[in-house]
């Protein structure tokens, strides 16, 4: 392998908006050392808006690829593919890295020569600022930074590093999973079947352009139906995330939307009205600790907003919930997909 010390490999799909200030914040990085950053398109509507983006930036260290619109997993083992490094960094099109990033991560290999991969984690802040994009970048860090996991059992693309001798011995990405949803899941639930760990280290940080709510809620139903299909081969929750607690969660939440109904209009029946409130106690009780986290950081008005949103998430959640017990669990077949 070359001298470079790390390949930054970042698949584009339509990321004209984004993809300035990502490249822009991988060049300030406080780096000494030589970096590739190779940029994977997916079959983008225009490829100009990318290449006038790049004329900005030093032409030496970005490589551009194509290909046809076979999704982020395919560009991403395309892109270690062409890669010189023997560390391999994946940086999403619209994550903007914290300065001291990269250098962390080379720390990270450095200090441990038995490490294989690596996460980061989100910011507070959201790099587009609005309601929904603030509660959700202080969910993802409430969920990575406040569990404090240092040994996460599965791996997230977002921001993240892997030895490249590890990722193409374990086949890189499934190339079945065509959309940015549990592609990563699943690579990293092969990591650790391989007793490969993947370090959490929250010194690894960067900011996210969230989707917007009606954008996140249609993924969070298409997410959590396959991650619910990975669940059923491998019975095991995660240690971030998609954990147990947040499972149990998002379930009484949701339960307690479809009981709602009925405590209202039945208010006089115990039998009809005890289930919401036995289902809202439980999800306002296991929430509790995320919505003062909310409360400290950003005060009360924006916490009862925070805790509806939670609410109204368990729905896409729960559904997709409902649609794998039909189609998957009793073999349903003949629903639509």
């Amino acid at each position: 392998m070359s001298s470079l010390c790390l390949s930054i490999v970042i698949p584009i799909y339509n990321s004209e908006k984004t993809l300035k200030p990502v490249l822009k914040a991988i060049f300030n990085s406080k780096l000494n050392c030589p970096l590739e950053i190779i940029l994977i398109d997916d079959g983008s509507k225009s490829i100009k808006a990318v290449k006038k983006i790049m004329t900005e930036f030093s032409k030496k260290q970005i490589k551009l690829y194509r290909q046809k619109h076979l999704g982020p997993a395919v560009a991403r083992n395309l892109g270690v593919k062409k890669a010189k490094s023997n560390i391999i960094v994946f940086v999403d099109s619209d994550v903007i890295l914290e300065p001291d990033c990269l250098s962390q991560i080379i720390n990270d290999f450095k200090k441990d020569k038995n490490l294989s991969a690596l996460n980061g984690v989100y910011l507070k802040r959201p790099a587009n600022p609005s309601f929904f994009t603030w509660y959700f970048s202080l969910f993802k860090y409430f969920q990575w930074v406040k569990s404090d996991i240092k040994d996460y059992t599965g791996f997230s693309t977002k921001i993240a590093a892997i030895k490249r001798q590890v990722f193409l011995k374990l086949g890189g990405f499934d190339k079945k999973y065509k959309d940015a949803l549990v592609e990563d899941y699943e690579f990293g639930y092969r990591l650790r079947k391989q007793k490969y760990k993947v370090l959490v280290d929250n010194q690894v940080c960067a900011a996210h352009f969230h989707p917007s709510f009606q954008q996140c809620f249609k993924n969070y139903y298409r997410r959590v139906y396959l991650w619910l299909k990975l669940f059923g081969q491998r019975k095991q929750f995660d240690n971030a995330t998609t954990t147990k607690s947040v499972g149990i969660a998002n379930g009484l939440g949701f339960l307690s939307i479809i009981t709602l109904p009925f405590a209202l209009f039945y208010q006089t029946s115990v039998l009809l009205v005890l289930p919401f409130i036995i289902t809202f106690s439980g999800f306002f009780i296991l929430y509790v600790s995320f919505h003062l986290f909310v409360l400290k950081e950003k005060g009360f008005i924006w916490t009862i907003g925070a805790f509806f949103v939670s609410l109204v998430l368990t729905i896409p959640l729960g559904g997709a919930f409902v649609k794998f017990i039909l189609l998957d669990y009793l073999g349903l077949k003949r629903l639509k997909q």
